[in-house]
């Protein structure tokens, strides 16, 4: 599977080794528009994207990717604990996003996700 992540929080680093580990091919943005740039420069089966309480544009970038790269999964990673209530959950679904991860969370998580998300299957996370 071919992974777009885009996450500032370089510690993530590690748990992108394990989606290597796991045969995945990852490529990494540590922002916001260069995640946009690897997305329209390259052919992805999924995408993580990092959100954080700060970045109050997470919705809208998820709902223009979900426009222009429909058959996209969208992850989401967040430390937001509101984020988890079924309304805010219910919200993000709506805008496109397949999946929802609540920091922390390990490699094993987010490869469970990735796999369910591709699959069509409901959220694991």
């Amino acid at each position: 599977m071919r992974v777009c992540v885009v996450e500032r929080d370089e510690a993530f680093n590690q748990i992108l080794c394990q989606l290597a580990n796991a045969g995945h091919r990852v490529a990494t943005a540590y922002n916001a528009n260069a995640g946009l740039h690897r997305l329209g420069t390259d052919v992805f089966d999924a995408l993580v994207l990092g959100i954080s309480a700060s970045h109050t544009s997470g919705n809208s970038i998820t709902a223009w990717i979900r426009q222009v790269y429909p058959e996209l999964k969208i992850i989401i990673v967040a430390s937001v604990p509101e984020l988890m209530q079924s309304s805010a959950r219910e919200r993000l679904s709506e805008l496109g996003a397949d999946a929802l991860l609540l920091r922390p969370f390990d490699g094993a998580q987010l490869i469970e996700t990735l796999q369910s998300a591709v699959a069509g299957m409901p959220d694991a996370g």
